[in-house]
């Protein structure tokens, strides 16, 4: 899941794509299929896990944003989640950047990035 489709980060006014991947803006239209096929029409709840913005050039992904952006990106991504009530979890995949990962809210040596007071603030 690639939960944004542009340079831009993630936006609620985004034009859903196809489901083969699903961006933010296609929570709504994946929640409805997941609740059709496998809640039987009953609500199931979401858990987002896995989530990252690498801030500098990486192993895993081909491109990376500045440590302000990844904060911004990541308030913007918890601005859509906590929209939509079948979202019950955003998870992060790393606490701190290991090179050659970079996507943590940490850098390697402990220091916070700004993103971290963002996901700290979503989560009292």
């Amino acid at each position: 899941m690639r939960l944004y489709n542009t340079d831009q980060g993630p936006a609620r006014e985004d034009e859903p794509g196809v489901l083969t991947v699903v961006d933010l803006s296609d929570l709504g239209r994946l929640s409805a299929l997941v609740d059709r096929v496998l809640g039987h029409g009953r609500r199931v709840p979401l858990f987002l896990s896995e989530y990252t913005i690498p801030t500098h050039r990486n192993a895993e992904f081909p491109y990376w944003v500045d440590p302000q952006l990844q904060a911004s990106w990541l308030s913007s991504a918890f601005a859509v989640v906590h929209a939509l009530p079948q979202v019950y979890a955003l998870g992060w995949i790393h606490l701190f950047d290991k090179p050659p990962i970079f996507g943590g809210l940490e850098y390697a040596g402990g220091r916070p990035k700004p993103a971290f007071s963002v996901f700290a603030a979503a989560h009292p």
